[in-house]
């Protein structure tokens, strides 16, 4: 049986999106951060498996691609502006966005 879920559809395995599990309670800090940090996400131990993550400016060119672990993500060198981060392992989605000083 196929389960939808936030338009996304997996057989046997269910996607969870991690704003909906913890309440909307995710928060992604520094915000606004500096080039080349690290930035974290308050995840509650959710994150403890391997994720991939990929970056995109506000015009949706995509900027940074890679993988983390615990929930944190170490940023290239990005220009000042916002970004969208999204996030996604084979349990979970999480979407934000940061800024950069």
């Amino acid at each position: 049986e196929s389960i939808e879920l936030f338009s996304i559809r997996r057989s046997a395995e269910v996607l969870y999106d991690l704003e909906e599990i913890l309440g909307g309670n995710i928060n992604v800090y520094p915000n606004p951060t500096r080039s080349g940090d690290i930035i974290t996400l308050s995840s509650f131990g959710l994150l403890d498996k391997s994720f991939v993550y990929s970056i995109y400016d506000l015009s949706g060119k995509h900027i940074q691609t890679g993988t983390g672990l615990g929930g944190s993500i170490q940023l290239m060198d990005l220009d000042s502006g916002h970004y969208f981060l999204s996030m996604s392992s084979d349990s979970f989605v999480f979407r934000s966005r940061f800024s950069v000083l």
